[in-house]
């Protein structure tokens, strides 16, 4: 799994990289829905290949429970295109 934690370019621009060479089929992004759908119509990842997630909504991937919290941080998507 890659969990992004925001949109800033430097937490969140090489994910769509990182799962189109990832070796296991089972692989995810893991974020919030803005920057799931960037990545679908902007980077062409698969929809099956991300999961899209909000604030309090705890999710069990993989053995893993995953809680997305609020954090003190702008999460805007700067990148668009490539």
């Amino acid at each position: 799994m890659i969990l992004i934690s925001h949109g800033h370019f430097d937490a969140a621009i090489s994910a769509p990289d990182f799962i189109k060479a990832a070796t296991k089929s089972n692989c995810k992004i893991v974020c919030n829905k803005e920057i799931a759908d960037y990545y679908i119509k902007w980077r062409n990842v698969a929809p099956e290949k991300i999961l899209k997630m909000n604030k309090g909504c705890p999710n069990k991937q993989e053995g893993f429970d995953i809680t997305m919290v609020s954090a003190d941080h702008s999460s805007s998507c700067g990148f668009v295109g490539n």
